[in-house]
């Protein structure tokens, strides 16, 4: 072989390695891929309050037919985490009875608060919402939970649940996640004047709508 052609052999052979050794700037290090969204379509229960029934139920009026019924989650309201936290709370009766009349593959839950000022949680609310989602698991053994705040509001806030109760609510979800007792569930909100009744607090037509619409993206 000539030296010529050794040259020509020697110079294609690099340029076939050069984009396998990641040359033009270094490469850059893996990433882990992000988790997987869930599976749409399959059949979701719920645990939460007025908020989280209000918004199944305008999962329902946006044409989502994966979801429990509202009229089966009607005792929710005021079910804040004190509440759940209580195992022997009627709400827990009710959500079985959801759960064994429906079926589910999937639990959403949102973590519910009163009266809030400071926009820490406190150590009692970290215990409460592990000791709700212990329970969730235990009824629903290997289900998912997908976990989601309380929405934030534009201009004002629900009085019931305080000038910081969604942040508080947003912790406790994080808090959840951090723990890997649950996995992020659908932002819902922000929420407006013009999609709240009158006390701010509760959903008309057009928040049911708005927040069913992105349960919708979520759960399919």
């Amino acid at each position: 072989m000539t030296l010529r052609k050794h040259f020509l052999r020697l110079s294609v052979g690099l340029l076939l390695l050069a984009p396998a050794c990641g040359g033009g700037g270094g490469g850059s290090s893996p990433t882990t891929p992000p988790p997987p969204p869930p599976v749409q379509g399959e059949v979701w229960g719920a645990v939460g309050c007025s908020m989280t029934m209000f918004s199944v139920q305008g999962y329902a009026k946006a044409g989502g037919q994966a979801g429990w019924p509202a009229a089966a989650i009607s005792s929710y309201p005021s079910g804040d985490i004190s509440e759940w936290a209580d195992l022997n709370d009627p709400r827990w009766q009710d959500f079985q009875a959801a759960l064994d009349e429906f079926g589910a593959e999937k639990i959403w839950f949102q973590p519910c608060v009163r009266n809030r000022s400071n926009p820490n949680p406190t150590g009692v609310d970290l215990d409460q919402v592990e000791v709700i989602a212990r329970e969730i698991q235990d009824r629903a053994p290997g289900l998912p939970i997908f976990v989601s705040a309380l929405p934030q509001y534009v201009g004002d806030f629900c009085g019931k649940v305080g000038p910081a109760g969604s942040d508080v609510s947003q912790a406790l979800a994080d808090h959840l996640v951090q723990m890997g007792m649950a996995e992020p569930g659908p932002i819902v909100g922000p929420l407006n004047v013009s999609q709240t009744k009158e006390n701010m607090c509760g959903l008309n037509e057009s928040g049911e709508l708005f927040v069913g619409g992105q349960l919708m993206d979520f759960f399919g």
